[in-house]
Order: C-alpha cells, then sequence, then structure tokens
C-alpha cells in the first residue's frame, strides 16, 4: 500500500503525512524518513482484565502492580520485579502524553496505551520475563501484535503510545 497525500499538513510539529506513514500497514515512502521501507510491527503484553479507561486488556505492568499490592508475589518474584522494573526506569522513556486532546489533559479520559515496537529485543525479553510471573500466579497474558496501533500521541526508540482505532483489539 503506497499513501500518497498531495500536501504534508503541519499539526503540532510532526506533519500529518508523518503521522499516517507511522500507522499506516506498509512503508514504502515517506518525506520525512527516506529510509523507512520496511513493514512496521508493535507488540503489546496484555491480560484478559479491561483497564477502566481504555476498555482494553490491562498492560502487563498494572496487571504486576496490581498482585503486588494485593501481597500475592512471592520474595523471589518481588525481587525479580524490582530488577525489571528498574531496568525498564533506566531505558525506557517515560511517555509524556496518553491523550490526543490539547492541554489542559485532564479534562479528557486518556485511552491510550502502549505498544513496543518490534525492534526493542531488550525490552521484549524482560517482559516476557514478566509475563512469566503473572503466569505462575495463573492470570494468562497475551502477546498481541499489531501493524496499525491507532492514532499515536507519544513515540519514542523503543515504544508508540496510542489511541486505538475502535476496530483494534488490544
Amino acid at each position: 500500500m503506497t499513501l500518497k497525500i498531495p500536501i504534508p499538513w503541519r499539526r503540532g510539529g510532526a506533519s500529518l503525512w508523518h503521522r499516517l506513514i507511522s500507522t499506516s500497514t506498509r512503508v514504502r515512502y515517506c518525506r520525512q524518513c527516506p529510509s523507512a521501507l520496511r513493514d512496521l510491527a508493535y507488540l503489546r503484553f496484555a491480560v484478559a482484565q479491561r483497564h477502566e479507561n481504555s476498555q482494553r486488556g490491562l498492560g502487563i505492568f498494572q496487571a504486576l502492580y496490581r498482585l503486588h499490592d494485593e501481597g500475592k508475589l512471592h520474595a523471589y518474584e518481588e525481587e525479580h520485579f524490582r530488577t525489571v522494573s528498574d531496568w525498564f526506569n533506566k531505558h525506557l522513556e517515560t511517555p509524556t502524553r496518553f491523550t490526543a486532546a490539547k492541554p489542559p489533559y485532564h479534562r479528557k479520559q486518556s485511552k491510550a496505551i502502549s505498544w513496543f515496537r518490534d525492534t526493542a529485543h531488550e525490552h521484549i525479553l524482560y517482559l516476557r520475563e514478566m509475563a512469566a510471573i503473572l503466569e505462575n500466579h495463573g492470570v494468562p497474558v497475551r502477546m498481541m501484535k499489531a501493524e496499525r496501533v491507532g492514532y499515536v500521541v507519544y513515540e519514542d526508540e523503543h515504544q508508540v503510545v496510542a489511541e486505538p482505532f475502535s476496530d483494534l483489539e488490544a
């Protein structure tokens, strides 16, 4: 699929062209990213329990924090979870936005969910370790893969935060 948009509209620093390219199914040409000539894939680990705002599967971090807060983790699991959380705090940027709304953000409910880029190999490895802890406690974890994740509100080298399209199962 080749996207052809005659005018690169500007909105919020990034052109609409670039926003469409970053959520499209296949990248063949982008004025801002001429070297991006591959399929984009994003991964998400979630449990069956629903998040209150997004109405999507609860993310792996939130699910583990809930188990931790309920005191259900064993001592060695808590230690490993703390170690992995510290690693993520050092090696993953904290997203600055979780909504497409303009400031002030508190007026709109945050429906955005986080996805990892398929190139974030080390991050995904640690996520699998966290998924194993959840599964040891009888909480099944699903790994989802998508090429279109929704309306991107934040992105960096390793992750994308997007308000999901209504047809996206996450």
